[in-house]
Parts: C-alpha cells; sequence; structure tokens
C-alpha cells in the first residue's frame, strides 16, 4: 500500500469538503498566516497523493464525520516555547497514548488515534481532561464539535495534516526522545498506539501528584497545587486560591487557609508580607476568579469547574464562544460554537451583543451571561483570527441570482420575429444578441419579487456581462433605446440534427 493510502486510513474523517491554507506572511507570535478555507467537494486520492508529494495546497481533514465518530483527535499547541521533550515526559509519565507531531507553525499537535469509531463527545471530553492537565487548556481540541447538521450545511474544523513532502516535511512525528520520524516509522507507532473507545474512556487522567481527597474548588487549583507553583506565577495563583478560601471557609478562617496552602505548594514559599498583601485585599474587596489569566487559564477544565461546589457556577462565567466559520456570500451566514452547542446566526446578530444573545435565547432556550463591550469585541476578533470560510456557489450571490432571472426572462417567453414586440414586453434576437427594454426586465423582477437591485445597478449588471444599450427605430413613430447581452444559449445550427429534405418528396 502506498504513502498516501496509508495516511488515509489513519487520519480518516469527513469525505464531503476538506480544508486549504493559502500560506501569508509569518505573523510576530511565530503562526504563519494566510487564509484557510474549507472547500465542500469530496476529498480524493489525488489530494492526500498531492499532499504527500508536496503538491501545494497542504491538505487539512475534518475528524469528525457525518455519524458524529472520529478515527483521530488533537491538541492543538501553538504557544511556540513550550518545551516539547518537557511535554513527552510528562504525558509518558500519565501513560498516555499520545504521539507528538510538529505543525505547519512550529508548534506541534498531540495526536491520539482509535482503532474503531470513537464518538466525537467522548474525544473531546477526554482531550479536554488531558489538555487541562498537561497545561494547555487554552489550546484548541480536534474534532471542535460534538456533531454536525449536514443539512445546515455543516461540516466542522479541519485540521492540517502532518507530512506534507513525505519524509522531507518539516511536520513531522516525534518518539519518546522528541527525535524524528519518517513516514513509515510514524504508521508503525500509530499502529502501537491507537486504542479502542473503551480504552479511551478508561483512561485515568490525574495531576502528577494526586491527592487523595476530592477537592471541591476550581480543578486548575486542584492541578497546580499537585505539580507546585513557582516563581513567576506564585501572585496570581495566590490570589485565585483567596477567592476558593473565602467560599468554602468563610471569615475568621481563610486567611489561615491562604497561608497554609502557599507554605505547602509554592516553591518557595512567599514571604509573610506578600501573602498578607493579597489576603489584605480579599478582605477589602469581594474579587471573582482569575480564570482568563496566566497560569489558571492554562489548567482550566470549565466543565468541571461549574459542577464544583466552589466552582465558578454556571451563572458566575460569561459564555464560552468558539469555532467560528464563514459561510461566505455578499449575505453570509456564521457557524459558531456556544457553550458546546452550535448556533447559525447572521452578520447583524453577530456583531451585536444584544441580538446575538436574543438568538441564543431563541434557539437554545439558554440565557448566555453578559460580556462587557469591550470583553465580546475583543472575542470577536479573536474567533476571526482562525474563523475558516467557506466559499458559496456564485448562484447563492445576489448577482448569481440576478444572472439566473434573466436566463428566465429570456427563454420564459418566445423570442420575437419583428423588433416592434418590444414594445410589448418581448425580448428580439439578431446577431447573436438578445434586445429588450430595462422597463421590461424590471417589470419581470417585481413580478418574480426580486428587489435587491435598482435601474441603475441592473445596467451596470448587464455590461458586466458583455451586454450594453443601443438606439434603435422601432417604427416610424417610435426610437427605443433596448438593452442586449450576448445569447447566453447560443445555437450552432451546423451541430443540430435536422434531416435534410429532398426535393421530390411526393404528396
Amino acid at each position: 500500500m502506498e504513502a498516501y493510502q496509508k495516511l488515509k486510513q489513519i487520519f480518516n474523517g469527513l469525505s464531503r469538503a476538506h480544508g486549504v491554507f493559502y500560506r501569508g506572511e509569518t505573523k510576530e507570535s511565530g503562526k504563519v498566516g494566510g487564509k484557510a478555507y474549507i472547500l465542500k467537494e469530496e476529498v480524493t486520492d489525488k489530494h492526500w497523493r498531492d499532499h504527500v508529494e508536496g503538491n501545494d495546497p497542504s491538505l487539512g481533514i475534518i475528524p469528525i464525520r457525518d455519524d458524529n465518530t472520529c478515527s483521530w483527535s488533537c491538541i492543538d499547541v501553538d504557544d511556540y516555547s513550550i518545551d516539547v521533550r518537557k511535554t513527552i515526559t510528562k504525558y509518558t509519565k500519565l501513560n498516555l497514548p499520545i504521539i507528538p507531531c510538529r505543525s505547519k507553525s512550529g508548534g506541534f499537535h498531540l495526536f491520539i488515534f482509535f482503532t474503531e469509531p470513537v464518538p466525537a463527545k467522548d474525544a473531546i471530553k477526554k482531550l479536554t481532561e488531558i489538555a487541562s492537565v498537561l497545561g494547555f487548556a487554552d489550546c484548541e481540541i480536534f474534532p471542535k464539535q460534538e456533531s454536525l447538521n449536514a443539512e445546515r450545511g455543516d461540516t466542522g474544523n479541519f485540521l492540517n495534516l502532518p507530512y506534507f513532502k513525505g519524509d522531507m516535511s518539516g511536520r513531522y512525528a516525534m518518539d519518546e526522545k522528541g527525535e524524528s520520524l519518517t513516514l513509515d516509522e510514524f504508521f508503525n507507532l500509530v499502529s502501537q498506539k491507537a486504542i479502542t473507545h473503551d480504552q479511551l474512556q478508561n483512561l485515568s487522567v490525574k495531576p502528577l501528584k494526586q491527592k487523595k481527597t476530592t477537592f471541591d474548588g476550581p480543578p486548575c487549583i486542584e492541578i497546580m497545587q499537585n505539580m507546585g507553583i513557582f516563581e513567576g506565577s506564585r501572585d496570581d495563583v495566590v490570589f485565585h486560591y483567596c477567592v476558593y478560601a473565602k467560599k468554602k471557609y468563610g471569615p475568621g478562617e481563610w486567611q489561615n487557609k491562604v497561608m497554609e496552602f502557599n507554605t505547602a505548594y509554592c516553591k518557595p514559599p512567599m514571604g509573610y508580607d506578600q501573602v498578607k498583601l493579597k489576603i489584605d485585599q480579599h478582605e477589602k474587596k469581594e474579587y471573582g476568579y482569575k480564570c482568563k489569566d496566566v497560569p489558571m487559564r492554562s489548567h482550566c477544565d470549565s466543565t468541571k469547574c461549574r459542577v464544583r461546589k466552589y466552582g465558578i457556577g454556571r451563572d458566575d462565567v460569561a459564555m464560552d464562544i468558539a469555532n467560528l466559520t464563514k459561510l461566505e456570500s455578499d449575505e453570509s451566514v456564521w457557524h459558531l460554537d456556544v457553550d458546546g452547542s452550535r448556533i447559525t446566526v447572521t452578520t447583524d446578530e453577530l456583531m451585536d451583543q444584544r441580538l446575538f444573545r436574543k438568538k441564543v435565547l431563541e434557539t437554545h432556550t439558554s440565557l448566555p451571561v453578559e460580556m462587557s463591550k469591550r470583553d465580546y469585541e475583543a472575542r470577536m476578533r479573536e474567533l476571526l483570527e482562525t474563523c475558516e470560510i467557506i466559499k458559496m456557489p456564485k448562484e447563492v450571490t445576489r448577482e448569481g441570482r440576478f444572472y439566473s432571472h434573466i436566463e428566465d426572462f429570456l427563454y420564459n417567453q418566445a423570442i420575437a420575429d419583428d423588433i416592434e414586440d418590444v414594445l410589448n414586453h418581448s425580448v428580439w434576437k439578431s446577431d447573436g444578441k438578445i434586445y429588450f427594454q430595462l422597463s421590461s426586465l424590471e417589470r419581470y423582477m417585481r413580478k418574480i419579487q426580486f428587489k435587491e437591485f435598482s435601474t441603475t445597478q441592473m445596467g451596470s449588471l448587464i455590461r458586466d456581462k458583455g451586454g450594453d444599450s443601443k438606439q434603435f427605430r422601432i417604427n416610424k413613430n417610435t426610437v427605443k433605446n433596448l438593452f442586449f447581452i450576448p445569447d447566453p444559449k447560443p445555437q450552432d445550427e451546423s451541430k443540430l440534427n435536422v434531416p435534410k429534405v429532398k426535393d421530390d418528396v411526393p404528396f
């Protein structure tokens, strides 16, 4: 079996659409810039072969299929400062069947492969837990959707595949030492590490030094205290812990618990005065959890946190908006996830948080917590940076529909033999052009209730199609300016199968 066929088996995904990425300039962050598009066309063997051979554009596959299962999953790590070997050591100690691959931007993808179809929701849940423990909670998880609605046009989000250019690729898999693997070595490693659905569900995902007692606060605190809290993050973590301690222990006790936390888990512990300053801040004012700050966001598991007694709670956190896809047209439609559920909105609804929350309420019977205007707009800008674009066919645009209606106007009536018939709203053909009054076209458009363009705009669109206008004397008393376009369906009489008639046909 050829290499591209083996790659196709391993990265089996949605077959009716795929992703492409057109490379642009590299951003300051190190991430490769460019435009990502989803093409609604079948993934063929040629796409796979071109990918392995290094023919642009490289192939992106959507992991979730129409039956809402997947054969692989991934944590997409875009932090280029991460020490890959330390990360490999972390998940190796946890006995996680992860295979790391370099990404196109120099980050890396942490893959888990399956020997059988796995429900996408189960893969997402487990990889979210893994990402939280490894410190990658703010990274993207693939598949991104738990389910697809094919009738609505859902395609899910794609991931650029490794081994573009085969063994010459910069997107290679790595072994446990962080050394690059050839394609064949990668195939062998996948066969060794791929797991079943039951094995996925039974994976034990725990902090490296898991406490025996049940922790009832934010999972990020539980993970960090078991891993150790080091200089550079102690201030923020202790501040964050103060919020939990006040909720759990109450007046007169929580202050001592903060001191104990610092002594037990900060390495080295902060000085007494530093901790006392944090306590004083919280005695004067009520603060919320610092979920958006590092390192808390790197170890976040919001699903668990919402159900824990002293977690963030269902009503204390802003809506989780993610995975933006644009169906690009002159009247674009947007798909995105809100708290894990897919929703379709217009451009106006996306731009206006009030309209957006109203749409969520109407479609999901849920009212998301309102963000500040600044936070909402900042989140929208973040989503637009990674937005995947599905190019819609020309026929669904206003211009496309206009040209389709013109053809109907021309051919849903008999073409007149005499130019004078244009006065009765007919069309007339001469020298490969079809002539008509613009008022007749307007009359037809009103009849079918197509009101997208003004008279001037219609005249301009006719010229864009190679048409124009020309003055004619219709009869002795009438001169008219007629518009024309080249006949959209010209007939080549030489190719028509017309039987010859003999002169001496008997009667």
